[in-house]
């Protein structure tokens, strides 16, 4: 089987992410490391304040200080490797579809509940419409 590359950083499956990577998982929250905040909450609840400037930062450079513990910290909770896991249609399943947008009420008024957190292709998507519409 192939080892696929992060997309962000280049390091093979199973390998861990380069710092500063945009695809690299917080091992606190599962949300993107990079956008997540987690760092400003574990850092305080430590002891360290959060200087006035880093306040509503969206591009964030710790001090070295903070990056340091914040580094160990995620270490210590055990930071997650890349694996490259494929996006699947839940009904034809298509490997990767495009992403597509629609409201949160068309999509519920649509989509049967235990299904709404799947992903589906537009083509699948539509076919859902049409057959409910049609019917």
């Amino acid at each position: 089987m192939k080892k696929n590359k992060c997309p962000g950083c280049s390091v093979k499956e199973g390998h861990l992410h380069k710092d500063g990577c945009g695809k690299e998982i917080c091992p606190f929250c599962q949300c993107q490391l990079l956008f997540c905040g987690c760092w400003e909450s574990k850092l305080t609840a430590v002891g360290l304040e959060v200087p006035a400037e880093l306040e509503d930062d969206f591009e964030i450079r710790l001090p070295e200080k903070w990056d340091n513990k914040w580094t160990k910290m995620l270490s210590k909770k055990g930071r997650i490797p890349y694996i490259y896991y494929p996006v699947i249609c839940a009904r034809c399943g298509k490997v990767n579809p495009r992403f597509f947008r629609v409201s949160d009420k068309k999509w519920k008024k649509y989509i049967q509940p235990n299904m709404r957190n799947e992903v589906l292709c537009k083509r699948c998507f539509k076919f859902v419409v049409k057959a409910i519409n049609d019917a």
